[in-house]
């Protein structure tokens, strides 16, 4: 059942997804299992086949924890991924990225680069449109248990900050809290960013801020109220308009009947609100809304899916659908796209391509009712334009092994189908003690791409060239190995003069690579050479025409300036 993304030992959770821009997906997640948590991504193909090393290639494994990662694709087969990390201290705040080519080779420096530190918390990404990002943070920086602020930093292709390097722009710095930012690209290299606000009184609301390719922030200081009401709005969730505006959703409890509905708006690029003030409710007041995702249709509006509470122990996965206006076009409740029983929770919504949408959630319509453990599963719904679900009746079950799945999360795939990877405890217990990362695709008309069994690994020896280059003192030196290869790997000087040999002995078929401290090196030019040649079956040097015998040596030039 499903591929395999990584089941290496102890835990491996919370994964995010991305586009590889060639129809498959690169998918990372946070990984403990060397010490309390790494970062680690897998790219996967259009067809299944896990196209990088087995369980993953290190995306940061420096002391302490990592955590909480976040992925877009860099728009040329890769992805640049953020975290939080403290590896200065727990709870220190520190946010480091970095950038993953479609090889798996990472492109930046070792363990990411530096975004900002400290007290720095649950960045969010989005594309800058050229290659690199903007990424947005939740700051304590101004030194109080009470205050907490926005801010948002650019980094191009390369790694590079291009606003306010060690520092970041301020999005919002106001009085109070300011908590879980979110942002999206407002399709001209900047981005529009929301989060929930407790100025002036205590109680959370909905702001948010537009901020340009130069790092200008565009609406009024501290951003613009979205819902500013004495009754609670929170955990905004929104897609952009295609104009460089933006539609917003939140929950929004100003209900009389003290249920959760969503509410909704629009606002432009100019930051004008286009609806009623603090939104257009979306869901019917007798509803009482938990989780909710939303994505665009084809005709300038938008589709929203969320958990509701049918009984009180049975809950709903529902659909509707809101034109530019606001008004929703399906039948005031929404459309039904599960009603078993027990719960389901966590849907995650991609629009299918024709004015409808693919939803994934996790479900326990199988409890265990012997002593009503969840035991969860993925099941996944497309709903047309008209709002008439197009699978099985409660959903298409993506994957139901044994003990428990969760948090599924979901991209679109070639022909209307999906991608859709989760977090499993089939090999563990319901503890969840034990999981791993697994994925699957779905077709546009329900049925299930099959398992590829197939690790397809490097088709022939390759030496990369050092990045960065020129360097000071660290630089990462990348290459191939199509089979089970006895390596060396030596640097030395222009006078042929050996100065460190990183690898000699024998290393399994894959993509490597290995970073090089030059800090008791003088500046100046340096060569790198690799040779390999392929073993045996039985550890021993191929002599046979039908083993690998083929032997490979390359040199390439570095340049140490400091």
């Amino acid at each position: 059942m499903n591929n395999p993304i990584c089941t290496a030992s102890h835990k491996q959770q919370g994964p995010v997804i991305c586009s590889d821009a060639h129809g498959g997906a690169i998918i990372t997640w946070w990984d403990t299992r060397t010490d309390a948590g790494d970062i680690y991504a897998q790219r996967i193909d259009s067809l299944g086949y896990i196209r990088w090393r087995t369980d993953g290639v290190a995306i940061c494994v420096a002391q302490n924890q990592q955590a909480y990662p976040r992925i877009i694709g860099d728009g040329q087969g890769g992805a640049i991924i953020v975290w939080d990390d403290q590896r200065t201290g727990t709870y220190s705040g520190n946010i480091y990225a970095q950038r993953i080519d479609g090889d798996g080779n990472v492109r930046w420096t070792a363990n990411g680069t530096l975004i900002h530190n400290p007290v720095s918390y649950t960045p969010a990404i989005t594309s800058d449109g050229a290659g690199g990002a903007i990424i947005v943070w939740r700051d304590d920086r101004a030194g109080s248990v009470d205050v907490a602020d926005i801010y948002a930093e650019r980094i191009d292709s390369s790694g590079t900050s291009q606003w306010s390097p060690s520092t970041g722009v301020p999005i919002c710095a106001s009085s109070d809290q300011q908590l879980n930012p979110i942002a999206v690209s407002d399709d001209s290299g900047g981005a529009i960013i929301a989060w929930t606000d407790t100025r002036p009184t205590g109680i959370p609301n909905v702001y948010a801020q537009r901020i340009n390719s130069w790092g200008q922030v565009r609406w009024t200081t501290n951003g613009i109220p979205i819902a500013a009401l004495s009754t609670t709005s929170t955990s905004p969730a929104m897609i952009p308009d295609g104009y460089s505006g933006v539609y917003i959703i939140w929950r929004d409890d100003r209900s009389p009947t003290y249920n959760s509905q969503i509410y909704g708006q629009h606002v432009n690029a100019r930051g004008v609100i286009q609806w009623v003030a603090n939104g257009r409710p979306l869901t019917a007041e007798s509803q009482n809304i938990t989780g909710y995702d939303l994505a665009p249709d084809v005709s300038g509006g938008f589709l929203i899916s969320f958990e509701m509470y049918e009984s009180y122990s049975d809950m709903g996965i529902h659909a509707q659908r809101i034109n530019s206006s606001g008004n929703v076009l399906w039948d005031t409740s929404g459309i039904s796209l599960c009603s078993s029983r027990w719960d389901r929770h966590n849907p995650k919504m991609i629009p299918d391509g024709s004015a409808g949408a693919i939803v994934t959630w996790y479900d326990d319509r199988d409890l265990d009712t012997t002593n009503y453990m969840p035991r969860y599963d993925i099941y996944a719904q497309r709903v047309d334009s008209a709002g008439l679900a197009q699978w099985t009746v409660n959903g298409m079950p993506i994957c139901t092994a044994s003990n428990g799945q969760l948090v599924p999360r979901i991209i679109s795939a070639k022909s209307g189908g999906a991608i859709i990877a989760w977090q499993d405890n089939r090999v563990g217990d319901q503890n969840n003690t034990i999981d791993d990362i697994y994925a699957q695709r779905i077709n546009v008309d329900g049925t299930i791409t099959g398992i590829r069994e197939i690790h397809r690994e490097p088709g022939s020896f390759k030496l990369e060239q050092n990045y960065p280059n020129p360097f000071n003192p660290t630089t990462t030196l990348k290459y191939s190995l199509p089979t089970d290869s006895r390596i060396k790997l030596t640097i030395y000087t222009v006078l042929g003069q050996d100065v460190q040999t990183l690898v000699d002995g024998v290393e399994s078929a894959g993509y490597m690579s290995i970073e090089w401290n030059a800090s008791g090196v003088a500046s100046g030019i340096y060569f790198y050479r690799l040779y390999a040649k392929g073993v045996s079956a039985y550890g021993g040097e191929a002599t046979s025409t039908s083993e690998p015998t083929k032997s490979f040596m390359e040199v390439k030039k570095m340049l140490l300036l400091k």
